[in-house]
């Protein structure tokens, strides 16, 4: 059984739904610290010489959970419909994305990989690790998902290559296999639309 995981992001890029396809279960790690600036409440589409940055306001504290973090109002939706519309023209269901209710970011990015996921026709098992109730942290919470879910083999991205105690991994019996880096610095958008 291999798993990954992965905080969740706003219409994420290509990579993020290759380690999905990659996986037996993809674990969304909603009930780890927000990262300020990071991918979880926004994302880039490239517009000409210069990217144009897709932001969804939020309230939030420091030291929050994502899945506590709630949007700051409804006004961004309207200006996001209206932005992906004109950049792809043809593409009905983002109307259809953004008539839903929730002040939740965690809504909007896990509907945002849904969305994606099913564009590109990828079977997929999402848990969220709030539901698992594991309170360990690092390289430990990730062995003890492996653990939880019996899987014996955690899918990771280079990028954690910084931070992963592989010796902790060993020690528990769990290979650790990395995805191949790709320079896909858009969102899924691009791929799908």
């Amino acid at each position: 059984m291999k798993i990954s995981a992965h905080q969740p992001n706003y219409f994420a890029n290509q990579n993020y739904f290759d380690k999905i396809k990659a996986s037996d279960i993809f674990v969304m790690l909603d009930d780890v610290q927000f990262e300020k600036n990071g991918f979880t409440n926004r994302n880039r589409i490239p517009n000409g010489d210069k990217d144009l940055w897709l932001t969804i306001p939020i309230i939030h504290k420091a030291g929050q959970l994502i899945t506590d973090v709630k949007t700051a109002n409804d006004l961004w939706k309207e200006k996001h419909r209206k932005t992906l519309l004109n950049k792809y023209k043809d593409a009905e269901f983002i109307n259809s994305f953004f008539d839903y209710d929730s002040d939740k970011l965690i809504d909007w990015t896990g509907r945002s990989v849904v969305l994606g996921l099913v564009k590109l026709e990828i079977d997929f098992k999402i848990i969220k690790s709030s539901q698992l109730d594991i309170n360990t942290t690092g390289t430990q919470r990730l062995i003890d998902i492996c653990k939880n879910l019996n899987a014996d083999t955690y899918l990771s991205g280079q990028g954690a290559k910084k931070y992963m105690d592989m010796d902790l991994f060993e020690r528990a019996g769990i290979t650790v296999e990395y995805m191949p880096e790709k320079n896909e610095p858009y969102s899924i958008l691009n791929s799908i639309l």
